[in-house]
């Protein structure tokens, strides 16, 4: 009996993949590519190109269709023997025969969004997908341990680039040293046609906390309700200087930033480990301007 066509690629990766580590995102605007065979796969990604293109297939591809510079990425759900088969393409390396992380490419903190352009062709009600997980190795355990994670979903028509935001939600107060990003043009139960196109990829990190949290005035004009909080938290901002607000753990670590939208701004804690924090109002220049204290429990 033949074995399934990805079975077989997931073999060939495996056998071929191996670590690539840096400060930054790899190859963010896809414009270095390397021809391997009779395929080229972008620098510091990796894809299935390698197993699929011995059927004379692939599903990742080098585009003119830029949203800036030379090149993007064109990532496209194809049939491959009897299977669909997504565009997929990896930052940092991913075991597909364990579905197991393992080190990707380094980064010096962690990121609030993950950002970039993208435009979207889905077949019937197929969805194309960004998603980041992030992680740090505990060398006493000698394992790779989850911080934070987000997706981004595309299930809608996008026919000229426009921008996308990933929002990363941080389950440990640990800072994460290794960041794996993949790319996904739709999915393996959906029939293939989609088609998305990924450009100029980058991570937002926190302006550095300059002062001391304890040196902020705390006010009584702020309040968070309730607080407790165990899923959202309402933060007040009165004075309508807030710009954004800022959720920073009892390192004083930031992990969650959230736009000031009107007089009464939600922020998501569900997410977040239970114990004590602190919210800071920040204005449009990135002064601090007042703060308060909120207990994360359930």
């Amino acid at each position: 009996m033949r074995k399934p066509f990805i079975i077989l690629t997931v073999c060939v990766l495996i056998g071929t993949v191996t670590a690539h580590a840096q400060d930054t995102i790899p190859n963010p605007g896809f414009e270095n590519w390397t021809l391997g065979g009779n395929y080229e796969d972008p620098d510091g990604w990796f894809t299935l190109n390698q197993g699929t293109s011995i059927t004379g297939v692939e599903t990742v591809t080098k585009t003119s269709d830029a949203h800036s510079g030379s090149y993007a990425i064109r990532l496209e759900t194809k049939k491959v023997l009897t299977e669909t088969v997504p565009g997929t393409a990896v930052a940092g390396v991913l075991n597909l025969l364990t579905l197991e992380v393992n080190p990707g490419f380094d980064i010096p903190g962690n990121p609030i969004t993950l950002t970039g352009w993208h435009k979207y062709q889905p077949f019937l009600l197929d969805a194309g997908s960004i998603e980041v997980l992030l992680s740090k190795w505990n060398p006493a355990l000698k394992i790779r341990e989850p911080v934070g994670s987000g997706i981004f979903v595309q299930p809608l028509p996008i026919n000229s680039y426009t921008s996308f935001t990933l929002d990363l939600i941080y389950t440990s107060s640990d800072t994460a040293d290794t960041a794996i990003i993949t790319l996904l043009s739709g999915s393996p139960t959906n029939s293939p046609g989609s088609v998305l196109f990924i450009d100029d990829l980058n991570f937002s990190f926190p302006p550095p906390l300059t002062v001391n949290i304890e040196d902020i005035s705390a006010s009584k004009d702020i309040t968070a309700f309730p607080n407790p909080a165990s899923h959202h938290v309402l933060i007040s901002t009165p004075d309508g200087k807030a710009a954004y607000i800022e959720l920073r753990d009892f390192t004083g670590r930031l992990v969650s930033q959230v736009p000031v939208s009107s007089d009464q701004t939600q922020v998501s804690v569900q997410e977040l480990p239970i114990g004590n924090y602190t919210y800071l109002l920040v204005d449009e220049t990135g002064n601090y301007i007042k703060k308060g204290k909120l207990i994360i429990s359930r």
